[in-house]
């Protein structure tokens, strides 16, 4: 089974449906991209949702071209524009 499947209980602290992922529908990336290559970790203790972070195995063009599949495909939303730019800029501190 896939982490985002659809289906799966939402109460079990299994990821969310792609299409109910407020990032894909932001005008702005910055937020996909941060929880692209950081994850998410719940607060310690606590039961919730979770992602791994992919930084460390995906390139910025990869980061990038999973942003640009996600928002076209996940939420069938127009493209960002220069998503390789914001992925750069993302990690800027």
């Amino acid at each position: 089974m896939r982490c985002h499947d659809v289906g799966r209980d939402a109460t079990s602290g299994a990821a969310l449906q792609l299409q109910k992922a407020v990032a894909l529908y932001d005008p702005d990336p910055r937020s996909l991209i941060h929880i692209v290559r950081d994850g998410i970790a719940p607060p310690d203790g606590e039961p919730a949702r979770w992602m791994p972070a992919f930084a460390a195995i995906l390139t910025d063009e990869q980061t990038g071209a999973l942003a640009a599949y996600l928002r076209r495909y996940g939420a069938g939303q127009p493209q960002w524009a220069h998503i390789e730019d914001q992925v750069k800029k993302a990690k800027q501190p």
